[in-house]
């Protein structure tokens, strides 16, 4: 009876310890594409501060999750299933990848852990920025231009901002100061209008102070009736340097209207002018930036302002991938990859098991092996689908 008893323990670990491994290897071969992302573009620089597997367990295996969680200790263990969920859902479908030459997306792991900042190796930016002759050495600066609206009935004072030199992007470091979010300001002015609107047309865009309705804000200039007031924000020949438009991010999202709701006028008292320029940190060494960063400042959000952080502008891919038929020659392929490099292994070690233990234990491992089996199909499946069912419309 005691042999017996010990027979069971071993035959319940293993079944732990093969559950275990298939997870691993099926979010492995899942998540293959962002894996293979991840380290093609310098993603193991960050690997102390953001894990790829503690991500895509919280979406496949609850047991796992909880083992990559507590063992891999980097800053990612600190965020909520609901921040997993924002970056599953809304960041990592813009993804940087190279198709025949091509580039679609535009998310590296340098934006999800250090700064969002578009640099050369982006192929829109770097034709933007030759073509447009503007220098990444240079720390953009503005200067604001006065411009008074009618609402109520009432004038209504505002302004807007218009690029005073080179420069491609504001400091995001040293001492927050008002000229610090005023150039802050004046980048999102770019964005909505351009570096300087053509002399004697009104701006598209007018940021109000103490507006009655709402606060501080940026506004359509009502004085111009536009009826696609944000179509310079998602023009990339003029604003190829925006990271937001990029990932088909709409202007009054909340990441962004919060940095205005009182940002530029206290940034000093702004918590979320900090959680922005966090954002765009680039040269702090062990110190998350980007994405990572900015959702580390928001740690204490509850749910539901990551299903509403960012709203996502679906009519507008501009490089997103879209859903497209699935490759069903690839999945032969990607079952026989799966069952060699993982299946076959585990099952000779369940028939070295069975064979130690008798009978009763061939019969153990063989439904054993035939759970392995099963996991492999399943993973090699999903890795297919994952691999080949996404294209660029």
């Amino acid at each position: 009876m005691e042999a017996y008893t010990i027979f069971l323990v071993i035959v319940f670990i293993l079944l732990i310890i093969v559950h275990v491994v298939n997870q691993y290897i099926n979010i492995r071969l899942k998540y293959k594409r962002y894996y293979d992302w991840w380290y093609q573009n310098d993603g193991k620089k960050y690997d102390k501060i953001f894990n790829l597997t503690t991500l895509f367990s919280s979406e496949e295996s609850n047991l796992f999750y909880l083992i990559s969680k507590t063992t891999t200790g980097t800053p990612i263990n600190n965020l909520s299933l609901p921040m997993y969920r924002f970056l599953i859902q809304r960041i990592f479908p813009t993804i940087r990848l190279d198709l025949n030459g091509k580039q679609l997306g535009v998310l590296t792991p340098k934006h999800l852990c250090q700064t969002i900042a578009l640099d050369d190796t982006d192929d829109k930016f770097y034709d933007w920025r030759l073509r447009k002759n503007r220098s990444i050495n240079i720390i953009a600066e503005y200067v604001s231009k006065e411009y008074t609206i009618q609402k109520n009935g009432k004038n209504q004072k505002g302004i807007y901002f218009v690029l005073n030199n080179d420069g491609v992007y504001p400091s995001a470091s040293g001492v927050i100061t008002p000229d610090l979010a005023k150039n802050w300001a004046g980048l999102m002015s770019e964005w909505l209008n351009g570096p300087k609107p053509e002399d004697g047309k009104p701006p598209k865009w007018i940021y109000i102070y103490n507006d009655e309705d709402k606060g501080h804000q940026w506004v359509p200039n009502p004085d111009l009736n536009d009826d696609d007031p944000t179509s310079l924000w998602y023009d990339f020949t003029e604003n190829g340097h925006n990271p937001f438009s990029r990932m088909t991010i709409e202007p009054d999202s909340k990441i962004i209207a919060e940095f205005f709701s009182g940002g530029i006028i206290n940034p000093d008292n702004s918590q979320d002018f900090v959680s922005f320029i966090n954002l765009f940190l680039s040269d702090q060494q062990d110190l998350a930036g980007g994405w990572l960063g900015w959702m580390l400042n928001n740690s204490s959000r509850d749910t539901s302002y990551w299903q509403t952080a960012v709203s996502i502008e679906s009519k507008r891919k501009n490089g997103i991938l879209a859903p497209c038929k699935r490759n069903h020659d690839g999945y032969v392929q990607s079952i026989l990859s799966s069952l060699a490099s993982t299946g076959m292994n585990a099952v000779f070690g369940m028939g070295v098991v069975a064979s130690a233990t008798g009978p009763l234990g061939w019969i153990v491992g063989g439904i054993l092996a035939l759970v392995v089996i099963f996991q492999a199909v399943s993973a090699g499946y999903s890795a297919n689908s994952i691999e080949k069912g996404d294209c660029e419309k």
